[in-house]
């Protein structure tokens, strides 16, 4: 449902900017890691403010298409780091999602890890420990 999803968007983005003013912190540490739903949101609200973030983990999530015409250039949008994880026999959102995203992300000047496992619409230890590797 696309305006439940924008109003998502907008709910995160206004938590994050309220969350900084009560208690300051440098965007510079600040990673959205999601699953599934998650990861459509943390894409959602990193490629749109990229200001408030360092990164994401978007883990067997998709990229939604109505928040492209939202992503505009910037010098915070360069220096975005992304993690990609995706299940290959993931049935509730096929892995087809996570190349297109990387494709996407690689086309705005974006460089993601994309890792992609023998698994379905779940994680792993395997999948978990890439991640922790990836944020250190």
């Amino acid at each position: 449902n696309h305006e439940q999803a924008e109003q998502s968007r907008i709910k995160l983005i206004s938590f994050i900017e309220e969350l900084g003013k009560e208690h300051p912190f440098d965007a510079a540490r600040v990673y959205l890691c999601g699953f599934s739903q998650g990861a459509i949101m943390a894409y959602s609200v990193a490629l749109t403010r990229p200001d408030l973030v360092r990164g994401i983990a978007a883990m067997s999530g998709r990229l939604l298409e109505e928040v492209k015409p939202l992503v505009k250039p910037s010098p915070a949008l360069k220096q975005l780091s992304v993690f990609i994880s995706h299940g290959t026999q993931d049935g509730t959102l096929p892995v087809h999602y996570a190349r297109e995203a990387d494709a996407y992300l690689r086309s705005i000047g974006i460089t993601p890890t994309l890792k992609t496992y023998n698994e379905g619409h779940t994680i792993n230890a395997v999948m978990l420990a890439d991640l922790l590797v990836w944020l250190k």
